[in-house]
């Protein structure tokens, strides 16, 4: 009988015929788990581990979904050539979702749409996807409380860990001789990330090189409508006209419904100027609100809703103090139908806006539009800050509006910064009756809350500095206050880029786990569409640099932030260079490409991603953690601190004369079968039932789980 372990999430199949170059090597998975393009079977601690696979997702043989109604489920298949060379011609189909059971006499299908049209999900509950895949050449730069290769190296992803021996500081420090960057298990591997939709490979199909693997997305939305109950269908996997394997799929849907737009909120920056370069081949047109940029910007929009991440960066024209014509559908809905590629029943937040503004992104109103002067130029400030706090009460809309200097220092925060927050928090003219907007600051929340306490909301960019009894007291004061509020901004929830390419497939979706543990308001991505890195422009040198424009080949090139020193690379680092970056900013891909056109799908919408499916998947886990808080709080409780423990503000910096470090492995459980457990566990208390011994008691009874196991997955 083979066990059970916590430590992977993946187990090699065993149905197919052994004359196909694909079949015995076939494994399924949640997504947590991200496995190179080099490889075929898992890593655990850098040895390939083929008996340390089997999940709740996986049981050698069925791909075992289980999920609420509204929610958004998504898997991941690969599929490995054998050592007997490439497998040409392969296809992968997957059939009708049939109900069992109680759900017997319900089920649903997807409509197949060309590749000219993948952008629509009005018929498609389900869908599969090729990864793209991208080369990781360097160690990240950015988003790191410090050098954590020379300072702790158990805070890196696991495969980016060198060889290290835990002090008494609780330091791991690496080993002698072991800092090389070809010497990590995944150093100059290639990661999964862009998910083209299948229907571009329909045609011409696609081949799975010897020896390699190649990852296949799979994503089912769990309509409201269905009834509770098990249903199931088929992923066939053809190499030409014959069958190479067949994967049976199970979906548990459980008697617990999600919100249409997610309880927890999460913004992100989508820059349409690179939208309209990619995609229509014009980065500065004379307006944006027209087509074919306006349809180009919506389907976009509404691709980011499906994904309940909330789309920012409105400039309107100057002198109008109301949203921009695409932002005014985001409000009322109509961004979310089936114009712009979605219905009901297909996927979550048909039809309903989100009731969140942001008012001046990073500043861009700021200038010939505003004035900073009470009442001097042609519109004084509060002119502007009565006429949009007008509009959002009327439209119930929680408005923030963006500082004019982010990021700042002390001498900001002092001066302009104060300036304006207590204009927009107490001078008459800012007013619309009795509402005001709150004034949104980006920085180190101790620093702001002393300097700028007029701020109203605050979204931290760093999580160190201060002691964390500074962090709990600033924070506590403003989650208690009926007028001040903080968010969480970027990637990092400790010393690693969570949202990074390098980052283990779990980064995202443990950011909101975390969040929700400090009870952050909401969660600020500063762009999600970063295609033109403005910090390289005019910077070259083949291959790792965007072109002299600064323009960046997404689909083949990693690094989409800061400079490469290439030549030549690093011995510790690999291609390396000051806030070298590789997916910072980015979790989205373009359907068209006006640059580079290499590869160019040919359609006029956007391309998800591994990253961004992981991101949906932590969001919907806190609408999950958020109904079994309500039913049994205490349980609920104890299975979140079991999974994320001392993250972001709550670990205490390690000298409190220079905060700038801590010591001790992740703060979060790295056992990532253990998640998918625990979010059954949830599913299970928010449905009012009790959750199965596997996960609950274990936890409940006697803390947290260490090792490996033997508890079985039904």
């Amino acid at each position: 009988m083979r066990k059970l372990f916590f430590s992977l999430l993946l187990l090699p199949g065993i149905a197919g015929a052994t004359t196909n170059l694909i079949s015995t090597d076939t494994w399924s998975e949640s997504g947590d788990y991200k496995m190179s393009r080099q490889d075929h079977i898992p890593l655990n601690n850098g040895v390939s581990c083929a008996s340390c696979t089997i999940s709740r997702v996986w049981d050698g043989t069925t791909i075992k979904l289980f999920g609420a109604k509204g929610e958004l489920l998504t898997w991941a298949t690969y599929l490995h050539a054998s050592n007997a060379g490439d497998a040409l011609n392969v296809m992968v189909k997957i059939s009708s979702f049939t109900g069992t059971g109680t759900a017997a006499g319900s089920g649903f299908a997807a409509v197949a749409v060309s590749s000219g049209n993948v952008w629509d999900y009005t018929q498609r509950p389900y869908s599969l996807y090729k990864y793209g895949y991208l080369q990781l050449v360097g160690m990240n730069k950015v988003d790191q409380a410090w050098d954590a290769s020379l300072y702790d190296a158990n805070q890196l992803p696991p495969r980016f860990r060198y060889a290290c021996t835990t002090n008494g500081k609780g330091q791991c420090v690496p080993n002698g001789g072991t800092e090389q960057w070809n010497l990590l298990a995944d150093g100059n591997k290639f990661y999964p990330d862009p998910e083209v939709p299948m229907e571009e490979f329909a045609i011409s199909s696609f081949t799975v090189s010897q020896s390699s693997s190649q990852a296949i997305g799979g994503e089912v939305y769990v309509s409201t409508s269905l009834p509770a109950g098990t249903y199931t269908s088929t992923l066939t996997v053809y190499e030409g006209a014959a069958v190479s394997t067949t994967i049976p799929i199970s979906l548990l849907v459980y008697n617990v419904t999600l919100p249409a737009t997610p309880t927890f909120p999460v913004i992100a920056d989508l820059g349409i100027a690179d939208l309209a370069q990619r995609l229509n081949g014009n980065r500065n047109p004379a307006n944006y609100f027209v087509d074919p940029y306006l349809t180009s910007e919506l389907r976009a929009e509404a691709f980011l809703h499906r994904h309940k991440v909330i789309s920012i960066g409105d400039q309107p024209p100057n002198g109008q103090d109301v949203p921009s014509i695409p932002y005014q559908k985001h409000i009322n809905g109509s961004a979310f139908t089936e114009t712009y590629g979605l219905s009901p029943n297909t996927g979550p937040g048909y039809n309903t806006g989100d009731k969140f503004y942001m008012i001046c992104t990073y500043g861009g109103c700021y200038g010939s539009n505003w004035s900073t002067t009470l009442t001097g130029g042609t519109h004084g400030y509060c002119t502007n800050v009565s006429s949009w706090t007008a509009y959002c009460a009327a439209n119930s809309l929680d408005c923030e509006q963006y500082t004019p200097l982010d990021e700042t220092d002390s001498t900001g925060l002092t001066g302009e910064v104060t300036r304006l927050a207590v204009w927009s928090s107490t001078s008459p003219l800012c007013a619309s009756g009795s509402n005001r907007t709150n004034f949104w600051q980006t920085g180190v929340l101790p620093q702001v809350a002393s300097l700028a306490p007029a701020v109203n909301t605050v979204a931290s960019t760093s999580w160190l500095a201060y002691s964390t009894a500074t962090w709990v007291a600033n924070e506590s004061f403003y989650q208690a206050s009926s007028t001040h509020s903080v968010w969480g901004y970027n990637s990092g929830l400790g010393t690693d880029s969570t949202f990074a390419l390098q980052e283990e497939g779990l980064g995202p979706r443990e950011v909101m786990w975390g969040a929700y543990k400090t009870s952050q308001k909401g969660w600020f991505l500063w762009e999600i569409n970063y295609w033109s890195d403005v910090n390289n422009g005019g910077q070259v040198g083949p291959p790792w640099n965007s072109n002299p424009s600064g323009e960046t080949n997404m689909f083949n090139v990693a690094k989409d932030f800061g400079y490469d020193g290439f030549p030549p690379a690093d011995s510790v680092y690999g291609h390396t260079g000051f806030n070298f970056s590789s997916g910072d900013g980015n979790m989205l891909y373009y359907g068209t490409d006006g640059v580079f056109a290499n590869p160019n799908y040919g359609f006029n919408g956007v391309i998800g991603s591994w990253r961004l499916n992981q991101l949906t998947r932590g969001i919907q886990d806190i609408d999950i953690i958020k109904q079994a808080n309500a039913i049994n709080p205490t349980a609920t409780q104890a299975l979140v601190n079991n999974m994320v423990q001392d993250v972001m503000y709550l670990r205490q910096c390690f000298d409190l004369a220079d905060c700038s470090y801590s010591y001790g492995v992740r703060p979060w459980a790295e056992s990532l079968n253990l998640w998918e457990q625990t979010r059954e566990a949830l599913l299970q208390i928010a449905q009012g039932s009790t959750p199965s011994p596997s996960i609950y008691q274990i936890i409940i009874g006697n803390g947290k789980i260490t090792g490996n196991g033997s508890i079985s997955a039904q």
